[in-house]
Protein backbone atom coordinates (compact mmCIF):
# COMPACT_ATOMS: atom_id res chain seq x y z
CA UNK A 1 0.00 0.00 0.00
CA UNK A 2 1.72 3.19 -1.16
CA UNK A 3 0.10 6.45 -0.09
CA UNK A 4 0.66 9.90 -1.53
CA UNK A 5 2.88 12.33 0.35
CA UNK A 6 6.39 13.67 0.81
CA UNK A 7 8.84 10.90 1.65
CA UNK A 8 10.24 12.82 4.63
CA UNK A 9 6.73 12.91 6.15
CA UNK A 10 6.17 9.16 5.96
CA UNK A 11 5.52 7.22 9.13
CA UNK A 12 7.68 4.20 8.43
CA UNK A 13 6.01 1.62 10.66
CA UNK A 14 3.63 -0.14 10.32
CA UNK A 15 2.51 1.74 7.23
CA UNK A 16 3.30 4.86 5.25
CA UNK A 17 1.17 7.93 5.79
CA UNK A 18 1.55 11.65 6.32
CA UNK A 19 0.80 13.61 9.50
CA UNK A 20 -2.77 14.95 9.44
CA UNK A 21 -4.30 17.80 11.42
CA UNK A 22 -1.09 19.40 12.68
CA UNK A 23 0.12 16.04 14.01
CA UNK A 24 3.69 17.24 14.48
CA UNK A 25 2.54 20.15 16.65
CA UNK A 26 0.41 17.85 18.79
CA UNK A 27 3.30 15.41 19.13
CA UNK A 28 5.59 18.20 20.34
CA UNK A 29 3.03 19.23 22.93
CA UNK A 30 2.66 15.66 24.13
CA UNK A 31 6.43 15.15 24.42
CA UNK A 32 6.70 18.32 26.53
CA UNK A 33 3.81 17.15 28.73
CA UNK A 34 5.43 13.76 29.38
CA UNK A 35 8.76 15.43 30.15
CA UNK A 36 7.08 17.66 32.73
CA UNK A 37 5.16 14.70 34.14
CA UNK A 38 8.40 12.71 34.53
CA UNK A 39 10.09 15.64 36.26
CA UNK A 40 7.11 15.91 38.61
CA UNK A 41 7.52 12.26 39.62
CA UNK A 42 11.26 12.63 40.18
CA UNK A 43 10.73 15.76 42.27
CA UNK A 44 8.07 14.05 44.41
CA UNK A 45 10.50 11.49 45.84
CA UNK A 46 14.32 11.50 45.75
CA UNK A 47 14.25 7.71 45.37
CA UNK A 48 11.85 7.74 42.42
CA UNK A 49 12.89 6.59 38.98
CA UNK A 50 11.08 6.86 35.65
CA UNK A 51 10.83 3.92 33.25
CA UNK A 52 9.95 4.81 29.66
CA UNK A 53 8.18 1.78 28.18
CA UNK A 54 8.07 1.52 24.39
CA UNK A 55 5.32 -0.85 23.26
CA UNK A 56 5.39 0.18 19.59
CA UNK A 57 8.66 0.50 17.61
CA UNK A 58 7.46 3.79 16.14
CA UNK A 59 7.54 5.31 19.65
CA UNK A 60 11.24 4.78 20.32
CA UNK A 61 12.23 8.19 18.98
CA UNK A 62 9.62 9.91 21.13
CA UNK A 63 10.73 8.00 24.24
CA UNK A 64 14.35 8.97 23.61
CA UNK A 65 13.36 12.63 23.30
CA UNK A 66 11.42 12.44 26.56
CA UNK A 67 14.40 10.88 28.34
CA UNK A 68 16.73 13.57 26.97
CA UNK A 69 14.23 16.25 27.98
CA UNK A 70 14.02 14.95 31.54
CA UNK A 71 17.81 15.21 31.63
CA UNK A 72 18.36 12.74 34.47
CA UNK A 73 19.74 9.61 32.75
CA UNK A 74 20.74 8.10 36.10
CA UNK A 75 17.08 8.12 37.15
CA UNK A 76 15.46 7.06 33.88
CA UNK A 77 15.47 3.79 32.00
CA UNK A 78 14.18 2.94 28.53
CA UNK A 79 12.58 -0.47 27.96
CA UNK A 80 11.65 -1.48 24.41
CA UNK A 81 9.21 -4.22 23.53
CA UNK A 82 11.45 -5.24 20.64
CA UNK A 83 14.12 -6.29 23.17
CA UNK A 84 11.85 -8.28 25.49
CA UNK A 85 9.38 -11.12 25.08
CA UNK A 86 5.78 -10.33 26.14
CA UNK A 87 6.19 -12.27 29.44
CA UNK A 88 9.45 -10.45 30.14
CA UNK A 89 7.86 -7.07 29.43
CA UNK A 90 4.86 -7.94 31.57
CA UNK A 91 7.11 -8.98 34.47
CA UNK A 92 9.24 -5.85 34.11
CA UNK A 93 6.16 -3.63 34.19
CA UNK A 94 4.93 -5.58 37.20
CA UNK A 95 7.85 -4.10 39.17
CA UNK A 96 6.62 -0.52 38.67
CA UNK A 97 4.81 1.47 41.36
CA UNK A 98 2.50 3.25 38.91
CA UNK A 99 2.00 3.53 35.17
CA UNK A 100 1.01 6.52 33.03
CA UNK A 101 0.28 5.73 29.41
CA UNK A 102 -1.75 6.44 26.30
CA UNK A 103 -1.13 2.91 24.98
CA UNK A 104 -3.72 0.19 25.50
CA UNK A 105 -1.16 -2.61 25.62
CA UNK A 106 0.73 -0.84 28.39
CA UNK A 107 -2.40 -1.33 30.50
CA UNK A 108 -3.10 -4.91 29.45
CA UNK A 109 0.36 -6.44 29.80
CA UNK A 110 0.92 -5.64 33.51
CA UNK A 111 -2.74 -6.17 34.44
CA UNK A 112 -2.04 -9.45 36.22
CA UNK A 113 0.11 -7.45 38.65
CA UNK A 114 -2.64 -4.84 39.26
CA UNK A 115 -0.30 -1.86 38.86
CA UNK A 116 -2.25 1.37 39.47
CA UNK A 117 -2.24 3.66 36.46
CA UNK A 118 -3.22 6.97 34.90
CA UNK A 119 -4.47 6.60 31.32
CA UNK A 120 -4.34 9.35 28.71
CA UNK A 121 -7.05 8.50 26.23
CA UNK A 122 -5.59 8.84 22.76
CA UNK A 123 -6.80 5.27 22.23
CA UNK A 124 -10.49 4.80 23.14
CA UNK A 125 -9.68 1.28 24.38
CA UNK A 126 -7.88 2.85 27.34
CA UNK A 127 -11.21 4.41 28.33
CA UNK A 128 -13.17 1.18 27.85
CA UNK A 129 -10.79 -0.92 29.93
CA UNK A 130 -10.66 1.74 32.65
CA UNK A 131 -14.46 1.66 32.84
CA UNK A 132 -14.45 -2.14 32.99
CA UNK A 133 -11.85 -2.21 35.75
CA UNK A 134 -13.68 0.40 37.80
CA UNK A 135 -10.95 3.04 37.74
CA UNK A 136 -12.40 5.53 35.27
CA UNK A 137 -11.51 8.46 37.54
CA UNK A 138 -7.88 7.89 36.53
CA UNK A 139 -8.67 8.29 32.84
CA UNK A 140 -7.77 11.63 31.19
CA UNK A 141 -9.81 12.36 28.02
CA UNK A 142 -7.89 12.93 24.80
CA UNK A 143 -9.62 16.26 24.20
CA UNK A 144 -8.46 17.81 27.47
CA UNK A 145 -7.28 21.35 26.62
CA UNK A 146 -3.48 21.33 26.18
CA UNK A 147 -3.06 24.00 28.85
CA UNK A 148 -4.81 21.75 31.39
CA UNK A 149 -3.30 18.40 30.42
CA UNK A 150 -0.28 18.40 32.74
CA UNK A 151 -2.42 19.52 35.68
CA UNK A 152 -4.93 16.74 35.00
CA UNK A 153 -2.18 14.11 34.83
CA UNK A 154 -0.30 15.24 37.93
CA UNK A 155 -3.45 15.66 40.03
CA UNK A 156 -4.51 12.12 39.17
CA UNK A 157 -1.02 10.86 39.96
CA UNK A 158 -1.09 12.49 43.40
CA UNK A 159 -4.53 11.04 44.10
CA UNK A 160 -3.37 7.65 42.87
CA UNK A 161 -0.40 7.66 45.21
CA UNK A 162 -2.60 8.62 48.15
CA UNK A 163 -4.89 5.63 47.65
CA UNK A 164 -2.62 3.25 45.78
CA UNK A 165 -3.48 0.14 47.83
CA UNK A 166 -7.24 0.50 47.37
CA UNK A 167 -6.84 1.14 43.63
CA UNK A 168 -4.65 -1.95 43.37
CA UNK A 169 -7.39 -4.02 45.04
CA UNK A 170 -9.97 -2.67 42.59
CA UNK A 171 -7.74 -3.52 39.64
CA UNK A 172 -7.20 -7.04 40.95
CA UNK A 173 -10.97 -7.56 41.32
CA UNK A 174 -11.60 -6.12 37.86
CA UNK A 175 -8.94 -8.37 36.36
CA UNK A 176 -10.48 -11.48 37.94
CA UNK A 177 -13.89 -10.48 36.56
CA UNK A 178 -12.38 -10.04 33.09
CA UNK A 179 -10.75 -13.47 33.35
CA UNK A 180 -14.11 -15.02 34.22
CA UNK A 181 -15.74 -13.40 31.18
CA UNK A 182 -12.84 -14.59 29.06
CA UNK A 183 -13.44 -18.17 30.20
CA UNK A 184 -17.11 -17.79 29.34
CA UNK A 185 -16.14 -16.71 25.83
CA UNK A 186 -14.17 -19.95 25.44
CA UNK A 187 -17.17 -21.96 26.63
CA UNK A 188 -19.56 -20.24 24.22
CA UNK A 189 -17.18 -20.67 21.29
CA UNK A 190 -16.71 -24.31 22.27
CA UNK A 191 -20.47 -24.83 22.16
CA UNK A 192 -20.62 -23.35 18.65
CA UNK A 193 -17.76 -25.53 17.38
CA UNK A 194 -19.06 -28.66 19.11
CA UNK A 195 -22.48 -28.19 17.51
CA UNK A 196 -20.73 -28.22 14.15
CA UNK A 197 -18.97 -31.49 14.79
CA UNK A 198 -15.58 -30.30 16.05
CA UNK A 199 -13.92 -32.00 18.99
CA UNK A 200 -13.60 -29.45 21.78
CA UNK A 201 -11.69 -29.66 25.04
CA UNK A 202 -13.50 -28.11 27.98
CA UNK A 203 -12.01 -24.97 29.52
CA UNK A 204 -9.25 -25.84 31.93
CA UNK A 205 -8.81 -29.34 30.53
Amino acid sequence: MALVGRREDFVRWPFKATWPDDGRVRTERLVKTWISYGLHILASDPRARVALIVMDPSDIGIAQRIREGIGRPERTVLLAGADLTPPEMSAAMGELSTIATSRYHALVMPLAYAIPYVALGHDTRTRFISDELGVSEYFVPHDTPPADLLTELTERYERLMSERDSVQERLARGFRAMQARDQENYRLMGNVLSARGYEVNSVGA
